[in-house]
């Protein structure tokens, strides 16, 4: 006896049914771990950009930040290079912690005796600093970046004035004084010269986009210098 058609397609049907709910329940899991994989690496992303201020060491600092320029020049590029015979850094760290990056409002930033250039800060700003491994050691340093810091330069020999503005910008690294006190050692060792055991900023050519001016200026410039931090004497970020 030939099996009707009818009795020989339930099996396949539930066959095939069989299958589909088996890869329906794959896909499942496929999509939780995916899930769980994205949650980890944001996590992961997040813990490795924060870190917290030290000062003394091991001591968690909120407060006031300053520095100067050291050796004591700083450079502007744009369309023709400024070079200014001082300049300050002036804040207070506001918040930090194992979670939370650095941060905190900027109430100070001079550039002074530019030439004959007129540079003027109309808003200083805020800075956040970012915790990235250094070395093979582990030793840490802090990547800065600005937001809201508003530049104006008058460039007298073109008679134009160029606007730079920054916005998450990266404008540059801090050296903890960890690292500042083992360069120290090793250079009185050696007889060379001496060198801070405090904290340094070295800002090298970031680029800060331009937001107003004329368009001679460019679509940016460039912002150099090493600034020593000098309150508080010592100061770590990990």
């Amino acid at each position: 006896m030939v099996p009707s058609h009818r009795s020989v397609g339930k099996p396949i049907r539930a066959q095939r049914s069989g299958i589909q709910g088996g890869n329906h329940m794959k896909y499942i899991k496929v999509l939780s771990l995916m899930a769980v994989a994205a949650a980890a690496m944001m996590a992961l992303a997040a813990t490795a950009s924060a870190g917290t201020f030290a000062s003394p060491k091991g001591t968690p600092y909120t407060g006031k930040v300053h520095a100067i320029a050291n050796p004591g020049e700083t450079t502007l590029h744009g369309v023709v290079t400024i070079t200014c015979k001082s300049s300050t850094v002036e804040g207070e760290i506001t918040t930090h912690s194992h979670t939370t990056t650095g941060s905190g409002h900027v109430s100070k930033l001079l550039f002074n005796e530019c030439g004959e250039n007129h540079v003027t800060v109309e808003e200083a700003g805020t800075l956040e600093a970012h915790t990235h491994s250094a070395d093979a050691t582990g030793e840490t340093y802090a990547i800065l970046t600005s937001s809201g810091a508003k530049v104006s330069i008058q460039v007298t020999s073109l008679g134009i004035t160029c606007v730079f503005t920054t916005s998450n910008t990266e404008v540059g690294t801090v050296t903890n004084s960890t690292h500042q006190e083992k360069t120290h050692a090793h250079a009185t060792s050696t007889g060379l010269a001496s060198i801070p055991k405090t904290a340094v900023i070295h800002v090298d050519s970031s680029k800060i986009p331009r937001t107003g001016g004329s368009f001679f200026c460019g679509s940016s410039g460039e912002w150099t210098g090493t600034y020593e931090v000098t309150t508080p004497d010592y100061l770590d970020y990990n």
